[in-house]
């Protein structure tokens, strides 16, 4: 479940830079918004992944006990 947290996470940032990077002049590029939403994407998934390390931990630790 970790690597596909991981993956997700690292095509949430992919998809951020794309979003941040200068575009022509011609494609406006992804809004405020579009970025807005990408990036609570990114935290949610970091908070996700938090979760499970943390879960993953203290069973560990209840194992050891």
């Amino acid at each position: 479940m970790i690597p596909v947290l991981f993956t997700a996470l690292r095509q949430r940032m992919s998809d951020l830079c794309q979003a941040l990077a200068p575009k022509d002049a011609d494609d406006a590029g992804l809004g405020t918004l579009e970025t807005a939403i990408i990036a609570l994407g990114v935290m949610g998934l970091a908070l996700a992944l938090v979760a499970a390390i943390t879960s993953a931990v203290n069973s560990r630790l209840e194992g050891i006990q």
